[in-house]
């Protein structure tokens, strides 16, 4: 079970491994302590560890959130598989005529910049959502 940071700090970060039981609505909770019933950051945390869980490979899935005057950066970061194709560097890539596919596209739209790098077997998802 994943140990949870405090929330007084303006940056938190929480590393649970893919097989961990920890439930969304723990992360949800969490996200709601450090930013306040904002629920963009709560959905884009959400979409991005969902597809960690989903589509990475075994191993440790790091969720950070830094809080800044006027956003709130969320980074998601786990492993690919090994026989993974690369990921696309932008949401638009992401193909969203199949039954799923979708969440990404909502992640990008209320956000400011939604960025992915893959750098090896390490997939790195960083979202900037305005805050109120």
């Amino acid at each position: 079970m994943a140990s949870f940071p405090s929330p007084s700090d303006a940056s938190a970060s929480i590393q649970f491994d893919v097989a961990d039981p920890t439930p969304l609505a723990e992360l949800r909770s969490w996200v709601r302590e450090l930013t306040g019933p904002f629920l963009d950051v709560e959905l884009v945390l959400t979409e991005l560890v969902t597809n960690a869980r989903d589509h990475g490979g075994a191993g440790p899935i790091t969720a950070e959130i830094q809080r800044h005057d006027k956003s709130v950066t969320v980074v998601v970061t786990n492993l690919v598989p090994l026989h993974a194709a690369p990921m696309p560097a932008a949401a638009e890539s992401v193909d969203v005529i199949g039954v799923r596919g979708r969440g990404l596209q909502i992640a990008k739209a209320v956000t400011d910049q939604l960025l992915i790098e893959q750098i090896g077997h390490t997939l790195r998802i960083s979202a900037v959502v305005p805050w109120p």
